[in-house]
C-alpha cells in the first residue's frame, strides 16, 4: 500500500462507461478489502469505517447496479441518466462545468485524497470511446492514481516502488493471460534513481520478469503462471509497473 499502515482509508471509485458484473466484481472487492483493511468477512454494503465510495458522474449507474450507496457524487453529470440523479438528490453532490481541466474521474480522485484515503480502487469505465479508457490508463503515471482497476474483463493492479511494490497472487490457473507493462512516464520510470533502470522481479511465471530489459519499452504479453498451485509474486525493485489479469472473482490479492 502507499502507506506502511493496513487500517488506512480506501477509495473505491466508480466510474462511467461499461462496468464488470455485479457477481464477478463484489466477492472479489470485498476479498480484496478485507485483505487490506485486516477485516475479516468484510461487506462493502455495510462497512464505512474503513471506506469511501464516489460515484464520478455516470458512474453512479454502476453502484446503483451494485445497490451500494456512495458518501460523494461528482461530475459535469452530463451522462447520468436524470431520472437515476434524482434518486440521490440528498447524496453529497459536486457539480462542476462540462469545460474543466481535470475528468469526472479525475475529479474523484481528487476527493478521494482529500477524505485521507491512501488507497485507490476504480470500477469501470472501459468500453465506448478509446480515447476516455487511453485517459484512464494514463492516470496510472500520475499523482493519484488507481492501485487497482477493475474493467470488464480484466483487474489492473499497480505496483510502486517502495510504496506498494510487492503483490502475491492465488487463484490463477495456467490458461490465464498475465501480463506486465512498465508505467514509461518520467519520474515513475525510474522511481528512487534516474541513472537506474526500472526492475520488476517475478515468481511461478513461465518467462520470468528479472531479466527485461523495461528502458527499451519491453512488456510481458499474455505470460502465464508455470505452477497453478504455487502463487504468483511480483516485486517492483524499482519503478513503476501495471499487472494486468483476467477479472477472476476466485483471485486472492495480498500486497506485503
Amino acid at each position: 500500500m502507499k502507506n506502511s499502515t493496513k487500517t488506512e482509508k480506501c477509495a473505491l471509485i466508480f466510474a462511467g462507461g461499461n462496468f464488470p458484473d455485479k457477481n464477478k466484481a463484489l466477492p472479489l472487492l470485498n476479498r480484496i478489502l478485507a485483505n487490506l483493511t485486516c477485516e475479516q468477512n468484510f461487506s462493502i454494503s455495510s462497512s464505512r469505517q474503513n471506506t469511501v465510495m464516489l460515484a464520478a458522474d455516470s458512474g453512479l449507474v454502476c453502484a446503483h447496479n451494485y445497490g451500494l450507496n456512495c458518501q460523494y457524487f461528482l461530475g459535469d453529470m452530463d451522462s447520468v441518466p436524470e431520472d437515476l440523479a434524482k434518486q440521490y438528490k440528498n447524496l453529497e453532490t459536486f457539480t462542476f462545468e462540462k469545460d474543466k481541466d481535470y475528468s469526472d474521474t479525475e475529479l474523484a480522485f481528487m476527493k478521494a485524497e482529500e477524505t485521507g484515503c491512501g488507497f485507490n480502487i476504480l470500477v469501470g469505465g472501459s468500453g465506448g470511446r478509446m480515447d476516455h479508457f487511453l485517459a484512464l490508463f494514463a492516470m496510472f503515471a500520475q499523482k493519484n492514481y488507481p492501485d487497482i482497476w477493475l474493467t470488464e474483463e480484466n483487474i489492473f493492479i499497480c505496483l510502486d516502488f517502495p510504496a506498494s511494490a510487492n503483490i502475491c497472487v492465488s487463484g490463477l490457473s495456467p490458461k490465464d493471460a498475465v501480463s506486465v507493462f512498465a508505467v514509461t512516464v518520467p519520474p515513475y520510470f525510474c522511481a528512487q534513481n534516474k541513472t537506474e533502470k526500472p526492475v520488476c522481479k517475478s515468481k511461478n511465471l513461465v518467462w520470468e520478469l528479472d531479466n527485461l530489459d523495461w528502458h527499451k519499452g519491453f512488456y510481458s504479453l499474455s505470460n502465464r503462471v508455470a505452477a497453478p498451485d504455487e502463487a504468483l509474486e511480483l516485486k517492483a525493485e524499482n519503478g513503476r509497473f501495471i499487472l494486468v489479469l483476467p477479472l477472476n472473482p476466485e483471485l486472492n490479492l495480498k500486497f506485503f
